[in-house]
């Protein structure tokens, strides 16, 4: 069962997954996935932050133009830039992340 906050979505990749670690060493994956709408001509672009040893997985075995599934949640980021100004961004952080590669299945069969 999705929640009114849950997200259930399929795109792909638009650039290669940004591996970074935190000060205490926890992965963090940075994730943009394009997804196709209807109406619309231009695909809806969102932010995905993945964290742990997924985040990990994510890194060594997505790439620009891979199929990803992910369900999650939208949450609502706000910052002051160096300018002063308060921004906010809307970030998905996924439950699950579902990998469409068959090559990346077959290596854990073997």
């Amino acid at each position: 069962m999705i929640s009114g906050n849950q997200i259930l979505t399929a795109g792909r990749l638009g650039k290669n997954p940004e591996l970074k670690y935190t000060r205490e060493q926890r992965p963090v994956c940075f994730l943009a996935l394009a997804v196709s709408t209807q109406d619309l001509d231009k695909p809806k672009w969102h932010k995905i932050v993945v964290w742990g040893k997924e985040a990990e997985l994510c890194n060594l075995y997505l790439k620009k133009g891979s199929l990803l599934f992910v369900q999650g949640q939208n949450k609502k980021i706000t910052f002051v830039n160096q300018n002063g100004e308060t921004k906010a961004i809307l970030r998905f952080t996924p439950k699950n992340c579902v990998f469409q590669n068959l090559k990346i299945w077959e290596s854990f069969y073997e």
